[in-house]
């Protein structure tokens, strides 16, 4: 053994003989005295005295533990989380490109300035005042910026504004001749207007940057008609092509320039005239509607056509307008005699009169209607006289106080 483990055999044995008993004979007179005494409060005690079991560690001066260092990071990116949600909700909120919207403000053309009305409360206002002839007004699809048609000597100039009537751009280069205002069609993303015009016969449609008012033209030779921008991401346009006798729907497809015909609305050439004319698309972009040369009173009838499979549905109208959701269709019937508007489901089925439309389509035609954003009324901009609202379910026609001046466009915005 040696020295050292003598030592703590001796150590041992000696506090074990020296050690008095384990629990004093007063104990119980102690636990007596002080079992009337309350504990002390929690906040008495000072927090910050160490364990004795705890080691004390040595610390840098000015330099902040690894932890404190974590948990002011995550602090800190808790803030700016809570600021861009901040931010966020604090934005309006904009409607979907395609599908129904709640019903916004309407803008329309009156002397050559550019005016907004509001439906609901029949308020008005001048956007775009001055000299210029400006008309032909038509709102993005998320209802933020408005473009029109500036007159300039022989031809034209596309405006996009704000909604304040700030202008945001005009468009560049030659200036456009004949534009057709059926032809002004918004990209679903709001930064491309495709812009339909025609120069002794000859077709061209030109895309217009909505921010710097540069256009280019398509590589493309459509049939004198508008375009319309494919749901829900717009990467293909469609448009009539083809020849006078032999016209058909074709896809041109934004992101290589391909051009494909939709299946099922080339024919063989007859000879003659043949109409074929866009209507819009459903929805969910997997059908097209459009009317083309019949033997019927109207002389056209409307098809809705899967672009993809070119299966078809015949509708008993003509020249009609799709609703926002895709799933009706206006337009025109007739019995030989008199001419009205109806209402059909895009899947087919019996088209519903729209009750008092034989007088409206005497007085002001049907060239020129369409659905209002939430779909609950058909409106129309008669190039003569006030604009009107038709009930699709049939009731009366509406002569509202606020289209005494027309209507061009309706404004969408968030449900």
């Amino acid at each position: 053994m040696t020295t050292k483990q003598r030592l703590e055999h001796d150590l041992s044995a000696w506090f074990a003989d020296t050690a008095g008993r384990e629990t004093p004979e007063f104990a119980a007179d102690i636990l007596l005295a002080t079992s009337g005494i309350r504990q002390r409060p929690s906040w008495t005690f000072v927090p910050f005295l160490r364990p004795m079991d705890r080691p004390l560690r040595p610390t840098t001066s000015g330099v902040a533990p690894v932890r404190h260092v974590v948990i002011l990071v995550v602090v800190a990116g808790l803030l700016v989380l809570a600021a861009g949600a901040v931010w966020v909700a604090s934005q309006p909120r904009l409607p979907a490109p395609f599908g129904p919207a709640a019903n916004g403000l309407v803008a329309y053309q009156k002397d050559g300035d550019i005016f907004l009305v509001d439906p609901a409360t029949g308020e008005r206002s001048g956007l775009v005042l001055g000299p210029e002839v400006d008309q032909h007004p038509r709102w993005s699809l998320d209802g933020t910026l408005l473009a029109f048609v500036r007159g300039e000597g022989p031809g034209e100039r596309l405006v996009v504004v704000d909604a304040a009537g700030t202008v945001q751009s005009v468009s560049g280069g030659q200036p456009l001749l004949e534009v057709d205002p059926d032809g002004i069609r918004w990209s679903p993303d709001g930064r491309t207007i495709a812009v339909r015009t025609e120069f002794e016969g000859k077709g061209t449609i030109y895309l217009v940057d909505a921010r710097t008012g540069q256009p280019t033209v398509l590589p493309i030779m459509p049939w004198g008609l508008e375009a319309y921008w494919r749901p829900p991401d717009g990467r293909q346009l469609l448009f009539v092509g083809g020849l006078l006798q032999q016209p058909a729907l074709y896809l041109y497809s934004m992101e290589d320039g391909e051009i494909a015909a939709v299946p099922g609305t080339v024919d063989e050439p007859s000879g003659g005239f043949n109409v074929i004319r866009p209507i819009g698309w459903t929805a969910d972009g997997s059908r097209f509607a459009y009317h083309r040369s019949a033997p019927t009173s109207l002389g056209v009838e409307t098809a809705v056509v899967d672009v993809e499979t070119g299966d078809e549905t015949v509708l008993g109208l003509g020249y009609g307008r799709i609703s926002n959701d895709g799933s009706r269709i206006v337009g025109l019937a007739s019995d030989g005699d008199r001419d009205w508007l109806c209402v059909a489901p895009v899947d087919g089925g019996a088209c519903q009169p729209i009750e008092g439309s034989i007088e409206f389509v005497e007085l002001t035609g049907w060239e020129s209607f369409g659905w209002t954003p939430d779909d609950s009324a058909i409106w129309s901009r008669p190039d003569e006289g006030p604009a009107v609202l038709l009930d699709p379910d049939g009731g009366e026609v509406e002569w509202p106080s606020w289209a005494a001046d027309g209507a061009d466009s309706w404004q969408r915005r968030a449900p």
